[in-house]
């Protein structure tokens, strides 16, 4: 994928930016329910990798992969997951109803660990 800087001018100034930035998707079962965590490239960014798997994005030359795993890999809370060769943007999907956002504004920086919302009380247990 492209490697559009995610500053506010690039997500302004560029159409479709988080679709065409380089992605690497992961897919997540947990007691809860489903979810996907859709980790974007930017520019100086350029490489994701994932706990899971040794592929490693935005190669030269790559072609598009979906990677289904054979075994379910665990992750427990706070666990690594991926990382960025450096900072970027994670964009996290929730089937409608599942969670509540916090108090989150926009451009707010995020750390480790903390809280972005909760899951509903009605969400499976």
């Amino acid at each position: 994928g492209d490697l559009w800087t995610v500053s506010p001018m690039g997500v302004h100034h560029v159409p479709g930016l988080f679709a065409r930035n380089e992605r690497l998707t992961t897919f997540l079962r947990t007691v809860k329910g489903e979810c996907v965590l859709v980790k974007v490239g930017a520019t100086v960014v350029g490489r994701i990798r994932v706990c899971y798997h040794d592929l490693v994005s935005n190669r030269s030359g790559a072609k598009n992969q979906q990677i289904v795993l054979k075994t379910p890999f665990q992750v427990n809370r706070g666990e690594e997951l991926g990382l960025f060769e450096l900072g970027s943007t994670v964009i996290c999907l929730f089937p409608k109803g599942q969670i509540e956002l916090g108090e989150l504004e926009a451009e707010q920086k995020l750390y480790l660990g903390q809280a972005v919302g909760r899951f509903c009380p009605d969400s499976k247990d």
